[in-house]
């Protein structure tokens, strides 16, 4: 959701500390019109993690670059899977 290309249309950094509202409030929407089951629910903050490390693999490939706060946002979700579920 903060990962994206420029206007240079070179990678952007993420934005550490909106993940967990940005995250919280796309959640929330979704679950409002698809519910999401008890195992998606379980199994999505592994998706989000996922999907950041391949963010990150796509940029080094694509721009032969890697900045840190990418890292630090993968190691962060590592470490905050539970913004990524909803109480249910």
């Amino acid at each position: 959701m903060h990962w994206h290309l420029d206007e240079r249309n070179h990678p952007a950094l993420p934005v550490q500390q909106a993940a967990p509202f940005i995250a919280r409030n796309v959640l929330t929407g979704y679950d409002a019109v698809s519910r999401l089951t008890p195992k998606e629910n379980v199994d999505l903050p592994a998706h989000v993690l996922c999907t950041a490390l391949a963010l990150v693999d796509y940029f080094v490939r694509e721009f032969d670059t890697v900045h840190e706060p990418w890292l630090q946002t993968a190691c962060w979700i590592g470490d905050n899977f539970e913004v990524f579920r909803l109480p249910h």
